[in-house]
């Protein structure tokens, strides 16, 4: 062989091996999701109750991200004695008399298990 030939095979080898490594750094590389944050589904029910009535209110959230993660429910601000379930949404109080003619602001919030902001809502 001659050393143009030799020179010939080892450029061929080398453009090859240049290849090879370019095409491994242009495959697509996984991408990892943004968490985006959880929504509170609506809820537009007014309620008149009298006093002493134990109300339950569902609060219902969705989660977009994929897999979808736990969601946590936690009362920001609520009229005193209410409490939520942080696993189901689910708020309840009984009124008393002193809340006969009121008008009672809730804010609540929500967030996923996987570092998901809180969403509040009132």
């Amino acid at each position: 062989m001659s050393i143009l030939t030799n020179l010939r095979t080892e450029m061929i080898t080398l453009l090859r091996c240049m290849l090879a490594l370019a095409a491994a750094f242009l495959l697509p590389l996984p991408t990892i999701a943004a968490n985006v944050p959880p929504v509170f589904n609506a809820v537009t029910n007014r309620y008149a109750i009298n006093g002493g009535v134990t109300i339950a209110i569902t609060n219902t959230a969705t989660d977009a991200d994929v897999p979808a993660q736990s969601l946590t429910y936690s009362l920001l601000s609520a009229p005193l004695g209410a409490t939520i379930n942080a696993g189901d949404g689910v708020v309840t109080w009984t009124t008393t008399t002193n809340n006969a003619g009121t008008s009672n602001f809730w804010f609540l919030a929500i967030s996923s298990g996987n570092g998901g902001g809180l969403t509040p809502t009132g």
